[in-house]
């Protein structure tokens, strides 16, 4: 596994995702995955306020308070809407600050490392969502906040507003981000697609992205181990198409390259850009599919590499910058 200190203390490169648990992965199921999950070597838990009515938290919290691992890094998410009323935006300080304690009680903690704003409303100003943010970690219930589903120009916008009253801005931005193209009927108005504008956005921000369905809800492997026939119909709505198909070539030629999975593959591939770093985050129903996505984990993947894995979402693009390197900005 390998590590970086970009977040407010260390976090794997690599995000053990929660949604789900407490419905699809009971509470059984789902405490094996983060043993499993620990023991090879991760440690950044990403959880959400909206996952399971709540569920997931609690569960990530009894989980934590029986196994008491050392270093752990949790993240959660709030800000959403409610299920029961979809069309509510919830950026208010009120809704914030009342997702924030209830996820601090849930969880067990009494700090949480990484926060998210898990959806945004633009017709807020980022000036009062910043102050908002910068007073829960004055008061120490956060250590750091992110934006999950934000369009990169805001986030920009939220950057030059900090830097210019002394405040804290966005540590990372979390995105729907594979190397799958989702077709365009099925891309939804309130998740942000990474595309080549958006990448262009970070190559400027300097912050870290997390890649949620950073696997195409195994849409790869499931076509590889059993055929177009073997996809679910929501997997063939949404993935199916010429260009995914090229990237799977790409993934089958790479993939027999360095002897692991596709799995393995675009979890290494997503873990070795630097600038952006770029942490997928990785959502298993079970102990083996896992282990097959952590395997040889900390193999690093060539930039020419990447760029073929990724050249239908970024396109020829210019190419990350090294660390300590400048900025194309």
């Amino acid at each position: 596994m390998r590590y970086s200190g970009v977040f407010s203390k260390k976090s794997s490169k690599i995000i053990l995702g929660t949604d789900y648990y407490g419905e699809e992965r009971d509470e059984d199921v789902a405490f094996s995955l983060l043993d499993k999950f620990f023991e090879m070597g991760g440690n950044h838990i990403d959880t959400a306020r909206l996952y399971t009515n709540g569920k997931s938290e609690e569960i990530v919290g009894k989980w934590l308070k029986s196994r008491k691992p050392k270093d752990a890094f949790i993240a959660t998410k709030g800000g959403c809407f409610r299920k029961e009323a979809p069309n509510v935006k919830r950026i208010t300080e009120k809704d914030i600050r009342e997702d924030a304690e209830n996820s601090l009680r849930a969880l067990g903690v009494d700090c949480l490392d990484l926060y998210w704003l898990h959806r945004d409303d633009e017709n807020v100003e980022v000036a009062a969502i910043l102050e908002w943010m910068n007073r829960l970690i004055d008061e120490g219930k956060i250590r750091s906040f992110g934006a999950s589903n934000w369009r990169g120009e805001r986030i920009v916008q939220a950057r030059d507003y900090a830097e210019n009253h002394g405040l804290t801005g966005f540590a990372a931005s979390q995105v729907r981000f594979s190397p799958a193209v989702v077709n365009p009927k099925e891309r939804m108005p309130d998740l942000v697609e990474m595309d080549k504008g958006e990448f262009d956005c970070y190559l400027r921000l300097k912050i870290p992205v997390v890649a949620y369905s950073s696997q195409a809800k195994g849409f790869f492997s499931k076509i590889i181990s059993s055929g177009e026939g073997g996809l679910s119909e929501k997997a063939r709505n949404r993935y199916l198409n010429p260009e995914n198909l090229a990237t799977l070539a790409v993934l089958k030629k790479l993939s027999a390259k360095y002897d692991i999975s596709v799995a393995s593959l675009i979890a290494c591939a997503f873990s070795s850009f630097e600038g952006p770093e770029v942490f997928p985050v990785v959502g298993c129903s079970n102990e083996m599919q896992l282990e097959d996505t952590l395997e040889r984990c900390d193999i690093v993947i060539p930039r020419e590499e990447i760029r073929e894995i990724f050249a239908q979402i970024l396109g020829n693009w210019g190419g990350f910058y090294n660390k300590g390197g400048k900025s194309p900005d």
